[in-house]
């Protein structure tokens, strides 16, 4: 899915919905490239999932998983008045200076 607006205010904007199965492992295979990719790039990149997908991503990262601004979902989302804060939080500390990328995972079982 692509969102994109005509005013400066959202240019370039994308946004992504990605289905992934298996748990984990689905969850990397589906999310690994991509923070990967924007790491490389040199995007600052922030993560909102369960903690339990944290570990799996910072493992799988190793010490580029330093630089990936990781945000557990389990306490953000318990209000969900929060979740958008914290993105434009997130975006306003590093969206002036180019790209940046972000995964959020905000309904689970």
């Amino acid at each position: 899915m692509y969102h994109s607006a005509d005013d400066d205010t959202m240019a370039g904007f994308r946004h992504e919905a990605v289905l992934y199965r298996d748990g984990i492992g689905g969850l990397l295979d589906a999310v690994l490239p991509f923070v990967a990719e924007g790491l490389e790039a040199g995007e600052p990149v922030m993560v909102a999932e369960p903690p339990e997908a944290i570990a799996a991503l910072e493992v799988a990262l190793g010490a580029d998983s330093s630089r990936v601004t990781f945000v557990d979902m389990s306490t953000l989302g318990r209000n969900p008045a929060r979740i958008i804060p914290e993105w434009l939080r997130f975006v306003d500390r590093f969206g002036g200076r180019g790209p940046v990328r972000g995964v959020g995972e905000l309904a689970w079982p």
